[in-house]
């Protein structure tokens, strides 16, 4: 009898450890299993936003490249619109080039601006170029022996007429070195520019 309780006791004591045992290696085995789940989620979500950060980097790194190309262009048309404004374009001789431009400017502007440019202030030389750029302005640097002055010119009836405009007749007048005139540049034609050529500068 006493054998018998010592032995159901045992049993008992035993299927007990056997099923802690078994329930602690199913707890510990869930446990893993969650903590696995657990961790790829925490991965997939790490990758989720570090790809979330690289795309949203991407994209406004090549947001600012196509608005940069975009302000570029806008930039370039805006000046080549606002200077097509001011300058027609331009007419030739056979060895010179004349470069109308439309913007009020004085003397001293208006040189610096053809210097700029790679040219100077035009000056007619002979009658051809006198023609060419009747109507136009040009400066009041020495003349040479070529002149075509107005009846009466030039008077200096100011005391400071020191510059030349051309009347649209093709006929002279001094005029002050600060009064603001349309202006006329003059370049060298090259060999290698065909004939006829018209072109903008900027």
């Amino acid at each position: 009898m006493y054998f018998s309780l010592c032995v159901t006791i045992y049993f008992s004591i035993s299927s007990s450890a056997y099923q802690f045992l078994y329930l602690l290696i199913n707890i510990l085995l869930y446990q893993s299993i969650y903590f696995s789940v657990f961790l790829s989620f925490y991965q997939s979500m790490y990758l989720s936003i570090y790809l979330f950060i690289s795309l949203s980097l991407n994209l406004l790194i090549n947001l600012f490249l196509y608005l940069s190309i975009y302000f570029s262009i806008f930039v370039s048309f805006y000046h080549s619109l606002s200077f097509s404004i001011t300058v027609v374009g331009m007419i030739e001789s056979e060895r010179r080039l004349y470069l109308l431009v439309r913007e009020e400017k004085r003397f001293a502007e208006a040189k610096k601006h053809c210097q700029e440019r790679g040219g100077w202030l035009a000056m007619p030389h002979d009658e051809v170029s006198n023609e060419l750029l009747a109507s136009y302005v040009t400066h009041g640097s020495s003349l040479g022996a070529y002149s075509r002055w107005q009846p009466g010119e030039p008077n200096n009836i100011l005391g400071n007429e020191n510059c030349v405009e051309m009347m649209s007749s093709g006929g002279w007048n001094n005029v002050d070195c600060s009064q603001g005139l349309y202006f006329v540049c003059e370049f060298e034609k090259l060999d290698t520019w065909p004939q006829n050529t018209y072109f903008f500068l900027f």
